[in-house]
């Protein structure tokens, strides 16, 4: 907010006084508006909005103190400017204890007037960064699954809020361990349909047989072994939300009778003659191409477009590396919990390995490798050899990230100063890792501070 935002109210009976704030305010970009007594005040901060009233205390009717008293109670987050021509102790008291902000003296000085509202501009600004920041954390609070500031992961979140409020079907696209699962149980809880279920299936853990009665359920007497009636998850699912994990492992038969639910609302039980009807919302996740798949005629294309009505891509956990602090930091306390051990920080070196590893399996990959280092670490710190195996670990796995538009110039610098991290400033090692002499290293770390 800026003074050009800043709406003030002007409570006084003397219309000459009135008249002198507009000349003074108008031209500072402020908007102005007026009352003659305390009365009219109040009707006017119901009928709008204002930021700041600036009040006269001796007023006809309704005086200054007692519209204090009663729009502290009505607007709490209006500020109040007092003014009296008496410099009245009693009254300045009396109104900075019931809740005004300053107490002005008349005859008024202007500049002072100036640096109180610049003064509550920069309240107002802090007062809605405090707000943003209770609702963020009132969020986080809410869904403790979700964990990330990263550019890319606060987008997908975003995306996920404003789809939650639609019927629309969502396609999840990701590579695995991205975290598909918890997005779903986000549009979930923040749709209309949280008060149903949300269950979930994975397609490609089931044989198609079992798969098909799990989904559509099956009549007592459908096959061997079928010895009563067994609801299906689209009937168990009504009036919620499904969840079918990696649908690009789906049989065709499948995909078919899928399409049937999605395109009439009905199906049939497995040896059943019923037909039954189900109002579910999908949500269908994937790390395959299913456009590939269409093309090899192992997806069907009508029912890819039926699902990919809204299409979000979960990025893996190397395109969103300021998260893995966060991440790192979050499962140690769950699984030091969760394993009965002590809470032990993360060592430097580690923490420094862990941004630049490549993390084939993301975030599920992270979180196992942390509950290893909990398990076995024996240090007062999670050392690297807590978390990798010593026959698995390799340092080619070290990878450092550069982006594309990095000069040559940078990307010696990032290089030098990563290999410094990874040896813990052991200079001369850096020197022999990087085949560069021990001069060069030195050169770049003074040209490095120069720039600083």
């Amino acid at each position: 907010m800026d003074s050009k935002n800043l709406s003030i109210l002007v409570v006084d009976d003397e219309k000459n006084f009135r008249t002198l704030l507009f000349d003074a305010l108008i031209p500072e970009g402020y908007f102005i508006d007026e009352a003659d007594n305390g009365i009219n005040a109040l009707k006017k901060v119901q009928e709008k909005h204002f930021d700041v009233a600036i009040v006269d205390v001796i007023m006809p009717q309704m005086g200054g103190l007692s519209f204090l008293e009663k729009v502290v109670i009505l607007k709490p987050n209006l500020f109040i400017i007092m003014m009296s021509g008496l410099n009245d102790v009693e009254n300045i008291i009396k109104a900075i204890k019931i809740g005004a902000f300053h107490f002005l003296t008349k005859p008024l000085d202007i500049d002072l007037l100036y640096k109180l509202l610049n003064k509550i501009v920069e309240q107002i600004k802090l007062n809605n960064e405090n707000l943003k920041l209770k609702e963020k954390l009132s969020f986080y609070e809410s869904y403790p699954n979700i964990i990330g500031t990263s550019e890319a992961f606060i987008k997908i979140v975003q995306q996920a809020l404003q789809l939650a409020r639609t019927e629309a079907f969502c396609l999840l696209n990701g590579e695995s361990g991205t975290g598909k699962e918890v997005i779903c149980e986000l549009i979930h809880k923040e749709s209309n349909r949280k008060k149903g279920p949300l269950l979930k299936i994975n397609c490609a853990a089931i044989p198609t047989n079992l798969l098909e009665s799990e989904l559509f359920g099956y009549e007592k007497g459908a096959f061997t072994g079928a010895y009563q009636t067994k609801k299906g998850l689209f009937e168990l699912a009504d009036n919620g939300t499904l969840f079918l994990d990696e649908i690009g492992d789906l049989d065709l038969t499948l995909q078919a009778k899928l399409l049937r639910v999605i395109e009439l609302g009905e199906f049939n039980r497995v040896g059943g003659e019923k037909t039954l009807k189900s109002n579910v919302r999908i949500i269908s996740a994937t790390n395959k191409d299913l456009q590939q798949k269409i093309k090899e005629n192992a997806f069907r294309e009508d029912l890819y477009y039926r699902l990919n009505v809204v299409n979000l891509y979960l990025p893996p956990l190397r395109d969103r590396v300021e998260d893995i602090p966060i991440l790192v930091n979050h499962f140690v306390k769950e699984l030091s919990e969760k394993n009965q051990k002590p809470i032990k920080p993360v060592s430097k070196k580690t923490l420094s390995y862990l941004l630049t590893y490549p993390f084939e399996g993301n975030i599920r990959e992270l979180k196992n490798l942390i509950e290893r280092a909990i398990v076995f670490s024996k240090d007062d710190t999670i050392e690297l050899k807590d978390i990798f195996d010593e026959n698995t670990f390799q340092v080619e796995k070290h990878y450092i990230q550069i982006p594309i538009d990095t000069t040559m110039a940078n990307v010696e610098s990032i290089v030098i100063k990563k290999v410094l991290e990874f040896v813990d400033g052991d200079k001369k090692k850096a020197a022999e890792i990087l085949n560069i002499s021990l001069r060069k290293i030195f050169y770049k770390l003074k040209e490095e501070k120069l720039k600083s």
